[in-house]
């Protein structure tokens, strides 16, 4: 699909220690992220840090994500098969010795798809709050009725959010077999820059996290994270079609 909103990604989630935060971060600015962006297939690259001032229910530990978007499937594992992906990960193993653990590795990883857009795309990045779940396929149907129906459209309905995304990760034929962390569907909520705080520590979304209680106790790996972009690139093929 051409919504941008529809494309499939690779997130990362990492922890990187507080001596190297500042240089592994500028890496990812100038060297990582802008040299892997313009690699075959790929449309779409941002990073965030961890909101490291809300309560403990919104951080799971990590202090950076990012992401790399794709047209489409094929398009992203052309990426990930490509020699700039293959370079940039054998230049990324210098920093590996500088991260924490996150979810038994050096980073956490999954390639998801949308399953559905709620609202329109933003003109820039904003504040996300991610929501990750593993679930298991004894609990996928009852939790996908309770996901959609109840959990992310309670969301979408938050003043101060304006967009929201479902994802299932990809488990079958991942080119990268590392791409395959815990984390089997995910809610990526937008929030609005000026009061994403308001609308986090407000009381009917408070209430939504209240009622998912049931699920942290049912399922093995439950996530939640609110992040603040701090840079982003486009393909530059993909900035000359626009």
């Amino acid at each position: 699909m051409s919504d941008s909103g529809w494309h499939p990604q690779v997130l990362f989630r990492f922890r990187p220690r507080s001596e190297i935060e500042a240089a592994f971060d500028e890496w990812q600015r100038t060297t990582h992220g802008a040299q892997l962006i313009d690699g075959p297939g790929a449309v779409h690259f941002a990073y965030f840090e961890c909101a490291a001032d809300l309560p403990q229910a919104f951080r799971s530990g990590v202090s950076r994500m990012d992401y790399y978007t794709a047209r489409d499937l094929d398009g992203l594992f052309t990426w990930m098969r490509s020699d700039e992906l293959t370079r940039g990960l054998s230049d990324a193993e210098r920093w590996f010795g500088g991260l924490n653990e996150v979810d038994g590795q050096a980073f956490s990883a999954n390639v998801y798809t949308p399953t559905t857009v709620s609202g329109p795309a933003p003109e820039s990045e904003l504040p996300v709050f991610v929501e990750r779940f593993e679930v298991t396929q004894t609990d996928s149907t009852e939790f996908d009725a309770w996901f959609r129906q109840e959990h992310v459209a309670g969301i979408a309905k938050q003043p101060g959010v304006s967009r929201v995304r479902t994802f299932e990760a990809v488990r079958e034929n991942v080119p990268i077999a590392s791409y395959r962390s815990s984390g089997n569907r995910m809610l990526h909520a937008e929030l609005a820059s000026t009061s994403y705080r308001k609308t986090l520590m407000g009381a009917p979304l408070m209430a939504l996290l209240e009622s998912s209680m049931h699920w942290d106790r049912r399922l093995s790996y439950v996530t939640r994270d609110v992040f603040i972009p701090m840079f982003s690139f486009r393909a530059h093929a993909d900035r000359q079609r626009v």
